[in-house]
């Protein structure tokens, strides 16, 4: 069991929640989506988990069957450590693992790792879970989790999530299943990074050294990956010596990139496809097809736009601060999605004492609070600056369209 009697992420909070708010350069587009997930239900495999998900079935799910899923980038690279795009995430999340996950409400709970108690505040040592294989058959150790948080954190590995993991100074082998990080200081995330699965997917020792981590995934998760061709589809297969019982359901699962929703709408009609992600306009399309099923569901997917408050002149909190009011975060929403979202802080749920509930959240826009904040900054004219954004989602783009909207107000 986790030992309950310390922070389960690992120290104390340093910073009053919501002090760091009010002086950080994040400013959250309140995005955390609801997703629109458009189904067929022509085969066998899938009816019964749609109808459980459109309609609340008392059905049991019948294991087994084949299915062809679309998915809106190619990932580009499988190489869990240096990739930075959500979209090979998505093809790897269930190939590899981490020591920890999250469960359906967002709290961190034993993956790899079994249980981990901590002496001090900057100690953590992790039980991994014994009978662990990988996709090749050999054991899961200490030395995996070694090897894979070392290569992480190697300069010339460039891990753009490096920066995440980066308070472990030393690793310490204990046994084949114990593992001891030593931390330069109390890091309350850490066990919550890990979950993320953002540069935290435990690989084989020396993979990178054996084999093409670009192309090629050996994991301990739920599924192999069996076959990736870029810019085509990816194939996972049901991993037989899985460690939690009962799943996966699915024998294997295709996903082809389909970046643009028009072939991913056209495909769910003609049953190429059962399964994809849609927008508002595109589940509205499909609204009263008679085998395709739209379900809406909250999606733990936040929009933020982060300023580098290293730069001038976001080095002034004052700036940061005229930023945040001169944003109406619910037009963001019904602008830049339709609606499809609701407001979020900056702290998914799962981060105990940091998360703020929405009806608690401090964000109000007042245009001359925040004309005046310019003023005292000496910047009564207001500032030109540029905002970037990724295009490969559409919500990145609108959301920022809509800010840059919202700040033209105030100078």
């Amino acid at each position: 069991m986790v030992d309950r009697t310390v922070d389960r992420f690992g120290g104390r909070s340093l910073i009053n929640r919501r002090h760091f708010l009010r002086g950080s350069g994040l400013l959250v587009g309140g995005l955390a989506a609801a997703t629109s997930v458009a189904t067929t239900s022509a085969r066998p495999a899938w009816r019964s988990f749609a109808a459980l998900g459109a309609r609340q079935s008392a059905d049991t799910p019948t294991p087994g069957g084949t299915m062809t899923w679309a998915q809106e980038l190619d990932p580009v690279s499988l190489d869990p450590h240096t990739t930075s795009n959500f979209s090979a995430v998505q093809a790897i999340e269930h190939v590899y693992q981490s020591l920890t996950m999250y469960d359906e409400s967002l709290n961190v709970v034993p993956s790899l790792a079994e249980s981990w108690e901590m002496p001090n505040d900057t100690t953590y040592i992790m039980h991994l879970r014994q009978g662990v294989k990988w996709h090749d058959d050999s054991d899961f150790t200490a030395d995996d989790v070694k090897y894979s948080l070392e290569r992480l954190l190697a300069p010339e590995t460039a891990g753009p999530y490096a920066t995440w993991f980066n308070a472990i100074k030393t690793i310490d082998i204990v046994d084949p299943q114990t593992v001891q990080f030593n931390l330069d200081a109390p890091f309350a995330p850490l066990l919550a990074n890990f979950a993320a699965m953002r540069g935290s997917s435990i690989i084989k020792k020396d993979a990178a050294e054996n084999s093409n981590l670009q192309l090629e995934a050996i994991g301990t998760g739920p599924f192999k990956m069996t076959e990736y061709v870029p810019e085509s589809h990816f194939t996972l297969t049901k991993n037989e010596n899985y460690w939690e019982e009962g799943f996966p359901y699915v024998d294997e699962v295709t996903f082809k990139i389909l970046v643009e929703e028009d072939a991913r709408v056209a495909a769910l009609r003609s049953d190429q496809i059962q399964y994809a992600y849609l927008t508002v306009e595109g589940a509205e399309r499909l609204a009263g097809e008679g085998n395709v099923s739209v379900m809406r569901s909250p999606k733990a997917w936040l929009v933020a736009h982060f300023m580098n408050t290293f730069r001038e002149p976001f080095t002034d909190v004052r700036v940061r601060q005229a930023v945040s009011l001169a944003v109406n975060r619910q037009e963001v929403i019904d602008k830049a999605v339709g609606g499809a979202g609701v407001l979020s802080g900056p702290m998914p749920t799962g981060h105990q004492d940091w998360f703020i509930p929405v009806e608690s959240l401090p964000y109000q826009q007042d245009l001359e609070r925040a004309k005046a904040l310019l003023a005292e900054a000496g910047l009564e004219d207001g500032f030109k600056t540029t905002i970037t954004c990724s295009p490969q989602y559409p919500e990145f783009v609108a959301a920022s369209v809509v800010l840059q909207q919202q700040l033209a107000q105030i100078g």
